[in-house]
């Protein structure tokens, strides 16, 4: 790897300038080898990773975004929801709360897509 390039994590897309040849990402824990350029791109790539990942490889982290991304709408649609009918409801704390139970399940379910996905790519 040219030491002049800078390099990011490739799970996270952290600039690994100025840390160890090897390690840990700072920012999600994910492994990293500069010297082999495992678990690195090269500096200014995208979320779906870099010259390093096969198309399979994006085409998974394609994935793993787009649930996160529809987990997270699902989630604010939730809310919304609650909010609304708890508006017109002559009891307005029972349908807020089911759309905030709702969101929280949503949440933890994109919490647990990126936790898996970031443990299986170090």
């Amino acid at each position: 790897m040219d030491f002049d390039q800078p390099v990011n994590c490739a799970a996270c897309g952290y600039d690994l300038t100025g840390v160890a040849w090897q390690g840990r990402c700072p920012e999600c824990g994910g492994g990293y080898d500069k010297s082999s350029a495992q678990g690195v791109v090269r500096g200014g790539q995208g979320l779906l990773g870099g010259d390093d990942l096969t198309p399979s490889q994006r085409g998974e982290r394609l994935m793993v975004w787009v649930k996160l991304g529809s987990y997270a709408a699902l989630g604010g649609i939730c809310l919304l929801w609650g909010g609304i009918a708890s508006s017109g409801s002559l009891q307005p704390a029972r349908p807020l709360a089911l759309g905030l139970l709702g969101a929280a399940a949503f949440g933890f379910a994109a919490y647990a897509t990126w936790f898996l996905d970031r443990r299986d790519n170090p």
